[in-house]
């Protein structure tokens, strides 16, 4: 870790509150525009930032000077944090960028509040930590390890918030820092230590049982602290302890220093304009004003968690009123019954395969695949016997039928099956039920064609 390449602020003995307050990029920017005034005007004394913001005329000449210097625009300031990292590359299903955005602009109120989770992942920190110096690559050897007494590595904590002097929009701060290890050529370099707590259920979501959220967070950890490599320990369920390695991805750091950048930008244009939007009087500037930071929030992404923003956020409709959609909007919702359709018709697909299998599994509860994993179709609870595929496929793997048809005369051929599938199941309900039936055979009659009336002379 080359700490001359780092921007270092001290965590020892903040408070939770100043903890949360270094997050928020509106206070960094209040601060500097304070001292930016008292510069300007040759203050012996720094006037105080809570009672310097408010509204008046004479404060919005100072903000658009203020904005216009070339102390502004050459001012960077801690904008996202490494465990923030995931919704700008749409990876956290429970925290969508639009949220984040107006978070850090302030127009949103930051999100401070603890909870059962987040209380018991600080008690236990400490633990894992400890228990991960005795961490040989099994659970066994690590309990054998700790009543002997037996460290295999050692690790420390680091009390500061970290911040990369070539990309210093990024903030990240770390469990534990992973000791230099060996001597000559055996020698292990500094590594990036996170501690984790997490449920099975959660864990099992995921390709080896690691949320894409921390492999970013993971990431951006290594990348500002110029680290080459780290370790993830999580205690799944309370009691099931693992440790997985991480090696730098370079690829994966560049892209978030690109799309965090692009981030940073937007939110220090935006807080401008909400600065000043809080400070002028003027309703129309206002809305304006308020208009430019609409236009550069994060554009709508796939995640579930901007769909939940959206569903919150306009809860409640305009009843009998309509807008009239453009081009864009055409093509749009042309998109979204196009994918709707293939969806539909690939859950056909994706049932037969379980199908197949629980008609080959029977009452046995696990089908070993060998090399690329295990079906299961096990007995949980109320719930019964519920099937679970847990197989590593590759990522260039086509289904046989794939490979020898197009994908339209597939998806044909999909449909045509769905539909006799319908006309089956209705005809059985049809024959069950005396009324259907009765009902069923009236249509018959009535689509049944009625000879040909002949001419007169045949």
């Amino acid at each position: 870790m080359n700490k001359s390449n780092l921007i270092l602020t001290s965590t020892k003995t903040m408070s939770r509150e100043e903890w949360l307050a270094f997050r928020q990029p509106i206070n960094h920017v209040r601060k500097f525009i304070v001292e930016w005034y008292a510069k300007e005007l040759n203050l012996e004394e720094v006037p105080k930032v809570d009672g310097f913001f408010l509204r008046s005329p004479a404060l919005v000449d100072i903000l658009k000077a203020c904005f216009a210097s070339k102390e502004w625009k050459e001012f960077i300031f801690p904008c996202v944090g490494a465990s923030e990292i995931s919704p700008l590359l749409g990876l956290n299903p429970y925290y969508s960028v639009i949220e984040l955005f107006f978070e850090k602009v302030s127009i949103k109120p930051f999100w401070n509040e603890d909870n059962i989770a987040m209380f018991w992942g600080r008690e236990l920190e400490e633990q894992i930590a400890e228990k991960w110096q005795y961490w040989d690559g099994s659970p066994e050897g690590m309990i054998a390890n700790f009543a002997s007494g037996d460290i295999k590595r050692k690790c420390r904590r680091i009390n500061f918030y970290a911040q990369n002097k070539d990309f210093p929009w990024i903030f990240c701060s770390l469990d534990r820092v992973i000791n230099k290890q060996g001597t000559g050529e055996e020698v292990v370099d500094e590594g990036a230590l996170e501690c984790k707590t997490i449920s099975g259920f959660y864990a099992k979501m995921w390709e080896n049982e690691i949320p894409p959220m921390y492999v970013a967070q993971h990431q951006t950890q290594l990348g500002v602290l110029d680290l080459k490599y780290g370790e993830l320990a999580v205690l799944k369920d309370g009691r099931y302890f693992d440790v997985m390695p991480f090696d730098r991805h370079q690829g994966i750091i560049d892209r978030l220093i690109k799309e965090s950048f692009n981030f940073f930008e937007n939110v220090k244009y935006s807080i401008e304009r909400w600065l000043l939007h809080q400070t002028v009087t003027d309703e129309n500037e206002q809305q304006r004003l308020y208009a430019e930071i609409e236009n550069v929030a994060p554009e709508p992404d796939g995640s579930d968690s901007y769909k939940n923003y959206l569903s919150e956020t306009y809860q409640n409709s305009l009843l009998g009123a309509e807008v009239n959609g453009t081009v864009i909007e055409e093509e749009l919702a042309q998109q979204y019954k196009f994918y709707h359709n293939r969806i539909e018709n690939f859950k056909y697909l994706q049932t037969e395969c379980r199908n197949k299998l629980c008609a080959f599994m029977k009452e046995i509860p696990i089908l070993n695949l060998g090399e690329i994993g295990k079906v299961t179709w096990k007995e949980e609870g109320q719930k019964g016997r519920v099937f679970r595929v847990n197989v590593k496929v590759d990522p260039g793997y086509i289904p046989e039928a794939f490979r020898k048809e197009p994908q339209a005369t597939i998806e044909t051929k999909v449909l045509a099956r769905a539909e006799e599938d319908r006309k089956q199941k209705k005809e059985e309900k049809a024959n069950t039920d005396p009324s259907l039936k009765k009902e069923a055979e009236g249509k018959k009659k009535s689509t049944k064609k009625e000879p040909a009336k002949k001419k007169k002379g045949e």
